[in-house]
């Protein structure tokens, strides 16, 4: 790959001294010189992909900012569809109901977005289309049926640490979040734990929090059935008060790639017409789908916009890295992340630029890339 080619990553800080009006009006400006009017034809429909984040967590990306992007692309004469995916597990795994009611709790309701939130795989997670794609893990995906039927979309990530992906921003957002029911169980498959007996005390807070019943704590330490494991790790491996449960590396590089490779696929679905934003607000160590809204690693740092998700979770992950870090309650005792450290890899012991690597080899985008803020 020629050394001079780069992608444009355009942003505002969350200072945003240059332009009046704060955020909301610094946001306008954003999506204005990034040329989100590029993406689309006046009457088209445009999904805004976001997440709705999980009962419990107080972090998830405030939803003023959602309307303002409904706003601007109506502006602009597209039609604007905000969607998410239903989850993995928790509250919005267990039917439509719940999936409404925490969109609802979380302050996501047409009534304040200008347009409902529907659920792009529909109310049971079910509706997907399987593509094919060529990677070292995935033969296809099955991608949300909603984002297949529209003519483009707009990844809105709100960027956090992942425990076992590095950093959920564009990427992420756009393998797991974008793929359907089976396509999300597809990726996390590689993810089985395995018990490190010398640490379990049968506590058994694993064995109520895994969604599919697959840990047992009847004698002994926990034990873990493969046959039933579906590799999701959200909770078990996160929340273990002894971390008696873990991934193996070799486990955890395969879930990265597929994460990549599903990202390819809603590429295929989207015939290249994808947007990118980055909010680099509340920048917690777990995704808006965990149940725990936790502790800021760095300052805000505000928000980046680009047509290369690679490029942007670069950009992402650059800035967050030379942030002053706040607490980590992770080592020994609590300590400050320091400014110019790998964030994420220390907090969650994973190689956040990985899967970055892997993803410019795939040929969905440039690690390298110019970054030009707007404002003052």
């Amino acid at each position: 790959m020629p050394e001079n080619r780069c992608s444009t990553v355009w942003g505002i800080d969350s200072w945003t001294t240059g332009i009046s009006g704060g955020m909301l009006r610094a946001l306008d400006t954003l999506l204005d010189k990034s040329g989100l009017e590029d993406l689309f034809k006046p009457g088209e429909h445009v999904a805004i992909k976001i997440s709705v984040g999980e009962l419990g967590n107080i972090r998830y990306l405030r939803p003023v900012f959602i309307r303002a992007i409904v706003e601007k692309i109506s502006e602009l004469g597209g039609t604007p569809v905000i969607m998410d995916t239903v989850g993995m597990i928790g509250n919005t795994l267990r039917g439509p109901t719940d999936w409404f009611y925490t969109t609802s709790v979380n302050g996501y309701p047409g009534a304040l977005l200008g347009k409902d939130v529907i659920p792009a795989d529909g109310y049971t997670g079910e509706e997907g289309e399987l593509l094919p794609i060529e990677g070292d893990e995935l033969g296809g995906v099955e991608v949300a049926r909603g984002i297949v039927e529209v003519a483009a979309t707009v990844v809105v990530s709100h960027v956090t640490g992942h425990p076992f992906f590095g950093l959920n921003g564009a990427l992420f957002n756009k393998g797991v979040g974008c793929s359907a029911q089976k396509g999300k169980w597809r990726i996390f498959n590689p993810l089985k734990p395995e018990v490190n007996s010398g640490q379990c005390n049968n506590c058994a807070v694993c064995v109520s929090l895994c969604p599919v019943k697959a840990i047992s704590a009847d004698n002994g330490a926990a034990k873990v059935d493969k046959s039933r494991c579906k590799g999701c790790n959200h909770y078990c491996v996160a929340f273990c008060p002894h971390e008696a449960l873990s991934v193996q590396d070799g486990s955890q590089t395969r879930f990265q790639k597929r994460v990549v490779e599903a990202a390819t696929a809603v590429n295929v679905a989207a015939m290249g017409r994808l947007f990118y934003l980055n909010f680099l607000l509340d920048i917690g160590k777990y995704p808006d789908y965990y149940t725990v809204g936790d502790q800021n690693v760095t300052p805000d740092l505000g928000i980046l916009a680009s047509r290369d998700p690679v490029a942007i979770d670069q950009a992402s992950l650059d800035l967050i890295n030379k942030a002053p870090g706040l607490i980590s309650e992770k080592s020994q005792g609590y300590r400050l992340l320091a400014t110019d450290s790998p964030k994420f890899n220390e907090i969650h012991g994973v190689d956040a630029a990985y899967p970055l690597k892997y993803a410019e080899e795939y040929g969905l985008g440039l690690r390298t890339y110019h970054l030009e803020m707007i404002g003052g």
